[in-house]
């Protein structure tokens, strides 16, 4: 079952003289549990075309299918919407709320969506990451950096 379509995607910053062309005519098509890696050197296109599927960027032109739907039809709630309910982003460089514990850092998409948390899921989910005792620690108390680096 396909869940991702590209059609003649285009991505292009800036006009005349600075003009860029970052993506010309890409065509993809991935099935549902398909494994597909992007690589290639520095500034070949990888994070751009990550961010037009993400919903992040916006296309210059084409079509990014996911799951039968048009997303670059989308407007920006719908994106966000999407990028919520559909997708699972990992940053390089994490975007936690640094006034909300960990606990609620992982349920406030959930909370956005004004649904309950399944509590029997959140357990397994946390102690499978090894994170459960640091739960209502605060970001500011997490340790990181160094050569010992611990995330969590």
């Amino acid at each position: 079952m396909e869940i991702l379509k590209i059609e003649n995607l285009k991505k292009t910053y800036g006009e005349g003289k600075t003009k860029v062309e970052a993506l010309k005519n890409i065509n993809l098509n991935a099935e549902r549990g398909q494994m597909i890696v992007i690589i290639g050197p520095s500034g070949c296109g990888k994070s751009t075309l990550l961010n037009l599927i993400s919903g992040i960027d916006k296309a210059t032109d084409g079509d990014i299918i996911v799951e039968g739907g048009n997303i670059s039809e989308l407007d920006e709630n719908s994106l966000a919407l999407y990028r919520r309910r559909q997708l699972g982003i990992i940053y390089q460089f994490f975007n936690l709320i640094p006034n909300l514990s960990v606990e609620n850092n992982i349920k406030l998409p959930i909370l956005m969506d004004n649904k309950e948390v399944e509590t029997e899921y959140f357990e397994e989910l946390v102690t499978s990451l090894g994170i459960k005792d640091k739960l209502k620690a605060f970001l500011d108390k997490l340790s990181g950096g160094g050569s010992n680096r611990e995330w969590l």
